[in-house]
């Protein structure tokens, strides 16, 4: 358990946080930034981040059960099964709700980025269809409803508003349920080797520490430009602070770049400028990265590397030895399938620890080039004013993506 007194500073910070969000958050509608796009966004952005998890965690709800080798895992009450059914079919009524409002106006802009993406999950689930499998399960069809609506969706201050607010309720619900039930939101560190700076690991609301950490700092440059001045600093510095405590490593690592990145660069979604001098500063970084993460997972040959994540790239790429399985991938659920013939355990099971990896071993080949083709789009469009932004956007999706 964590030390009364540690964990009296981390709810005092957190407290402080929410004071400052709160007087930002009254700015922003002052200025009349609050539009449907900023509810919107929020509310999909909490239900991606799983708001049940933080009504739970704090009703103290969760079940405890202890398999035959002594894991012990927390699972959902009832009720918190047909909430997520709830929740489920409101982001699937949401989804359908914006593709038909915003096509009905006319003259819709399209999303060319999130069109590639779209071509990405369709060659997953047709991949699923040739293996025999049945890909229309409730996560996949929810999945795919989204990613279509990310097509005519809004743009603007408001989506960074509002996921900015839903990193932020999630990096302070999950330090109050530090306090309010360590036994849920804290854990003891592993083997000695993983550990976050307090002494423990912070999984907060979330399954583990990676999961909190990663949605933490994919929200971080969200946070630093949906609040103005030095609020958007300041709350951003609170986000990494609450990364770190996680004790994910990946995770940490990322949040320490992205701070850096948005301090030295510091882009402004309100006021966009071309900064080419900043930007070229951030494609420097930023090219040799994603460089590294398509590269690595290729050329690592030792199973031990990287904490193990070399043995599941060597049988990724070993799984990828056929015709069709290069071409077209493995399908959506492909890598879960092989847990179930004992190739990997269930800690693994939710990717092959590499983003690029990963997309090719679902979609293969065909996949990975509309995967590049829309991130390459995302990129030209933003290629004058609005680049600084969507680079770093992008930085943690790059860091994250190597391991």
């Amino acid at each position: 358990m964590p030390d009364p007194m540690l964990t009296l500073a981390v709810i005092l910070v957190s407290g402080l946080a929410a004071l400052i969000a709160s007087h930002g958050v009254v700015n922003t509608v002052r200025h009349g930034e609050w539009t449907s796009a900023a509810f919107l966004s929020l509310g999909l952005a909490l239900m991606t981040f799983s708001f049940l998890n933080i009504v739970i965690t704090f009703a103290g709800a969760w079940v405890s059960t202890t398999d035959v080798y002594n894991t012990v895992t927390n699972e959902m009450p009832g009720w918190g099964t047909i909430g997520l059914r709830v929740m489920l079919v409101v982001q699937a009524l949401v989804a359908v709700g914006v593709i038909i409002v915003r096509l009905r106006r006319g003259n819709q802009m399209i999303n060319i980025p999130a069109v590639f993406l779209s071509i990405v999950a369709f060659i997953s689930i047709g991949s699923a269809f040739l293996r025999g499998e049945d890909p229309l399960r409730p996560f996949t069809i929810i999945y795919v409803l989204v990613l279509l609506a990310c097509i005519v969706a809004p743009r603007g201050v408001g989506i960074h508003l509002g996921i900015g607010v839903a990193g932020l309720l999630l990096a302070a619900a999950s330090c109050f349920a530090m306090w309010l039930h360590p036994d849920i939101a804290v854990d003891e560190c592993q083997a000695g080797y993983k550990c976050g700076i307090l002494g423990f690991n912070l999984p907060g609301v979330m399954d583990n520490e990676n999961a909190l950490a990663i949605s933490l700092v994919m929200a971080m440059p969200f946070v630093y430009m949906a609040f103005r001045g030095w609020q958007g600093t300041v709350l951003t510095l609170y986000v990494a602070g609450v990364v770190v405590l996680t004790g994910s490593r990946t995770g940490s690592l990322a949040a320490v770049i992205t701070l850096a990145a948005l301090l030295i660069i510091r882009p402004d979604v309100r006021n966009p400028t071309r900064a080419p001098g900043r930007s070229l500063l951030l494609a420097i970084g930023l090219i040799p990265v994603l460089a590294i993460s398509v590269i690595l997972p290729f050329v690592i040959r030792d199973p031990l590397a990287f904490t193990g994540r070399g043995g599941l790239w060597t049988l990724a790429r070993e799984e990828l030895s056929s015709i069709g399985a290069l071409l077209h991938g493995h399908g959506v659920f492909g890598w879960d399938s092989l847990r179930d013939i004992g190739k990997i355990d269930a800690s693994e099971v939710y990717s092959a620890h590499n983003q690029w990896l990963s997309v090719a071993f679902s979609t293969g080949l065909i996949g990975l080039v509309c995967f590049s083709a829309a991130i390459f789009a995302l990129l030209w469009q933003a290629r004058n004013s609005y680049l600084p932004v969507v680079c770093c956007v992008l930085v943690p999706v790059a860091v994250l993506s190597i391991t």
